[in-house]
């Protein structure tokens, strides 16, 4: 068993010279295993070793005689051991999650102050004692929720979380190779009796559809692993074309993520899906609470329409603006807003086909929008120059705009070479006062501003020779700076 480990280390790297490695380590055998496993070997690799114990509080006295067992084993082996005792009880019921998940994240929680508290000269390592069994319940658990590809891999040997390695070297061997070598070297372990509540999803998984599986067939195990494995190569090569697609197409601008809606619709649906992870998990911080359930959410999203937003864990937004979709952490950069106002596509036809004026009663912006639209005339000698009616290339606007107040994010494109301002930067040269900023009405596509209206209007906007069929826009019936504005 020894020279299996030996093999998983050296084809992972899963450890490195002058790494300290941190054995958790509960007292049962798997965990005890792997603590007398490590201490042959890591010498071998110039590593120095460490335990750390979790007395969640949750089994009471036999919870303190485990924590006494761990400590008495350390001792005889010449091991330091850090213990920390945690409630798990109280912390599940003031976050409102199962005691199962509250132990996890107090574990988890309790790695880190270890990894601090060890004073560590190397990088550590902390080794966790899962084993083949264990990953595939995990494979079954996350296949009965509804997980994603990345779900079905299973428990990787080596993975790194909040900065943190956690590596699994026992993640190839089965329990009955676990048992095996305890007895062999007369090592006594403890038992868990929680293992025997059924009360756990776990539990039901491992004592009563795992032996079911096997009578299907005996290698049921290994075979689920052998699954959990292949998936893993599959995902590692969707994850570097999705990495492309990412670097290609997400745009960030402080802590607000933008892509073109047609551009990610346009990526195979595998990788439509990996993108939105990526964007949703480094908004985040962590993939933790990220489910297909949330992915699918956002690709949902992508075809609806415009100024539409859904709220995901760890206080992140979607929204749908025209071309673009954006992705937002509460407490961002982006100012959030309501749209006032959408104008389609559809309407926009209608009018031109129809020779139409076209009305958009925006009351949230105070005020009417009045749109014609018709084909350049010759004898136009002169473009209008009203403060409120703005004369537009129909086909540089006719898929569509908002009518907003302004957003973090916002720009205006300033010559024909494409140069951009920010509209802060706008506002501020023009002198706008901050009250005025934000009742301001705005025609907008994603963060392009096509009309500061009242004042000026986008570059990539303006009426040019090439111009064939001219919008015309008048804002009527408001309240700007104080002044009634002009039909």
């Amino acid at each position: 068993m020894l020279q299996k480990i030996r093999k998983m280390i050296e084809q992972t790297n899963m450890v490195e010279r002058g790494d300290c490695i941190l054995v958790g380590c509960s007292g049962g055998a798997d965990s005890v295993c792997l603590l007398l496993l490590m201490k042959e070997l890591a010498a071998e690799y110039g590593a120095s070793l460490a335990a750390v114990h979790v007395e969640h509080g949750i089994r009471q006295e036999e919870s303190i005689a485990d924590a006494r067992f761990v400590e008495k084993l350390c001792a005889g082996l010449g091991i330091v051991c850090y213990r920390y005792d945690v409630n798990a009880p109280e912390y599940a019921a003031q976050h409102h999650v199962g005691l199962e998940e509250a132990a996890r994240a107090l574990r988890y929680q309790a790695f880190l102050q270890c990894a601090g508290d060890c004073d560590a000269k190397g990088k550590v390592r902390i080794a966790l004692a899962h084993h083949e069994e264990d990953n595939a319940e995990t494979i079954l658990f996350q296949l009965v929720r509804g997980s994603g590809l990345l779900g079905l891999c299973g428990m990787q040997p080596v993975r790194r979380d909040d900065g943190m390695y956690y590596i699994r070297p026992l993640l190839n061997c089965s329990r009955a190779e676990i048992e095996e070598y305890l007895a062999e070297n007369g090592q006594e372990y403890c038992i868990d009796s929680t293992n025997l509540d059924e009360t756990y999803s776990r539990n039901r998984i491992r004592r009563q559809i795992m032996p079911r599986l096997e009578q299907v067939n005996q290698r049921a195990v290994s075979h689920v692993n052998q699954t959990g494995r292949r998936l893993s190569v599959i995902y590692d090569y969707l994850r570097q074309q999705a990495q492309m697609a990412y670097e290609a197409h997400a745009v960030w601008e402080e802590e607000v993520c933008r892509m073109d809606r047609s551009a990610l619709a346009g990526l195979h649906p595998a990788l439509q899906s990996e993108v939105v992870r990526m964007v949703l998990t480094k908004l985040s911080g962590s993939s933790k609470d990220i489910t297909a359930e949330h992915v699918q959410a956002v690709l949902d999203l992508m075809g609806r329409q415009s100024g539409r937003r859904i709220s995901l864990p760890n206080q992140v937004s979607v929204r749908v603006e025209y071309g673009e979709i954006y992705f937002t952490k509460s407490g961002g950069t982006e100012r959030q807003t309501d749209v006032s106002c959408e104008v389609l596509a559809e309407q926009l036809e209608e009018a031109r086909k129809q020779a139409s004026l076209l009305r958009i009663n925006a009351p949230d912006m105070q005020g009417t929008y009045c749109i014609k639209i018709y084909k350049r005339d010759d004898k136009i000698q002169e473009i209008s120059k009203k403060r409120y009616t703005k004369m537009l290339d129909y086909d540089k606007i006719k898929d569509g705009f908002l009518i907003r107040n302004r957003m973090e994010g916002d720009y205006l494109v300033i010559d024909e070479a494409g140069h951009r301002k920010k509209l802060r930067n706008y506002f501020k040269d023009e002198k706008i006062s901050s009250k005025e900023r934000e009742r301001l009405p705005l025609l907008a596509r994603g963060h392009e501003i096509i009309w500061v209206v009242g004042r000026r209007i986008g570059a990539g906007y303006k009426i040019t020779d090439d111009t064939d069929t001219i919008l015309e826009i008048t804002y009527e019936g408001g309240l700007l700076n104080g002044r009634e504005c002009e039909a």
